[in-house]
């Protein structure tokens, strides 16, 4: 198997994309039945403050993450604010919030997870994200508000992405 790094490729625009690895990933992690993936968002990020933060997670963080990406990140895009998955925080920068567990993300796709007891233990992750030009999600950056739920660290995190997201605005003219 080819480690999740080794599948990201660098597109024309800058940004890496994980359209193909989420799905790979996930499928690996779950080794469920998979009818279809409804990806309608493709999702790309920017830097490597995303990347480091997926790869800081245990295992299993990690596999959640990526099944709400492409179940449900994918499939909803900006919708996800019109529900419990995301919080608009103001000038075109986005919470998407992953709470549930592996085995609740994957039976809402309609995907058998596999018998794990560990598959139903819930998370409470983060990830900054925006939504630009034609239905493309860009990721900047995430944290385990599990680990510390203070507001201070939202604050801060929120602040930090920020920067992020005024940087990639300017860059990119919007």
């Amino acid at each position: 198997m080819s480690s999740f790094a080794d599948q990201q490729v660098l597109t024309s625009r800058g940004f890496r994309s994980l359209s193909s690895t989420l799905g790979m990933r996930a499928r690996h992690v779950c080794a469920g039945k998979v009818d279809r993936v409804v990806a309608v968002w493709s999702v790309e990020y920017e830097g490597d403050a995303f990347e480091r933060f997926l790869f800081s997670l245990p295992a299993y963080e990690q596999a959640v993450l990526v099944a709400a990406v492409e179940h449900v990140l994918q499939v909803y895009g900006i919708d996800i604010c019109s529900g419990e998955w995301g919080k608009p925080l103001g000038d075109g920068l986005y919470e998407f919030r992953v709470r549930k567990s592996l085995r609740a993300i994957l039976v809402n796709a309609g995907i058998d997870p596999l018998d794990d007891a560990g598959a139903d233990r819930s998370v409470l992750l983060r990830v900054f994200c925006t939504f630009h030009g034609d239905k493309i999600v860009l990721l900047y950056h995430g944290y385990n508000k599990k680990t510390d739920p203070s507001v201070k660290r939202q604050q801060r995190e929120i602040a930090k992405v920020r920067k992020i997201h005024e940087r990639w605005k300017r860059q990119h003219n919007t």
